[in-house]
């Protein structure tokens, strides 16, 4: 499906590679002044920079952040950049990793209802000492609940950048533009979640 229009709206697509095994986690941004080359830089520099202070010592050694790409949605498809100095990052943790498949809902609300208004990524590179039986550590649900908060304004409070949730779909069918709904507030699902298509031979 063609990318859905969405004004004022980036998205950052991060790369990361486990175990042979590319996985992919994207993130939407709206800048009510709009973007330029420098300004998509600047996004994607600060979510490199996001995950290489906060979240890289959550992860397994064996996962690495490989890219970051970062796409304005104005046009559908419009001017994208792709952040390379820095990279590879790979994950500090050092306890042994989870299977690839292994994951952590992060959520992202809106304050608003309905599935337009939900969204959700997937923490990469869970640590065996994180999790016990099927449940991950409440020390760990909260901070990394607190770390992924700091995404919501990655360029800092007063640059109005902020994350959003993206819809591109109503009810199965496209939308003629998309709409992009800021996130008030993180919540994690402490009952781990897997993702098939990050086991190693499945795809991105």
């Amino acid at each position: 499906m063609a990318r859905i229009p969405t004004e004022n709206v980036a998205e950052v697509t991060m790369t990361y590679l486990q175990d042979g095994q590319y996985l992919i986690n994207k993130h939407a941004f709206v800048n009510t002044s709009g973007w330029d080359e420098g300004s998509l830089n600047n996004l994607g520099t600060a979510v490199r920079e996001w995950w290489n202070t906060n979240i890289k010592e959550m992860c397994a050694s064996t996962l690495s952040l490989q890219a970051i790409e970062v796409v304005d949605l104005t046009e559908g498809s419009g001017l994208g950049i792709s952040v390379s100095t820095g990279l590879p990052i790979s994950g500090t943790g050092t306890s042994p990793a989870m299977p690839n498949n292994v994951t952590l809902a992060i959520k992202k609300g809106t304050g608003l209802v309905g599935r337009s208004f939900r969204g959700r990524t997937y923490h990469p590179g869970l640590q065996e000492a994180q999790v016990t039986g099927n449940t991950v550590l409440s020390t760990v649900v909260d901070d990394l609940r607190d770390r992924y908060d700091l995404l919501r304004e990655p360029l800092g409070a007063l640059i109005p950048v902020n994350l959003c949730v993206l819809s591109e779909v109503e009810n199965g069918d496209p939308r003629v533009t998309g709409i992009c709904t800021p996130v008030t507030g993180i919540g994690v699902d402490p009952i781990i979640d897997s993702q098939r298509r990050r086991l190693p031979g499945r795809g991105r």
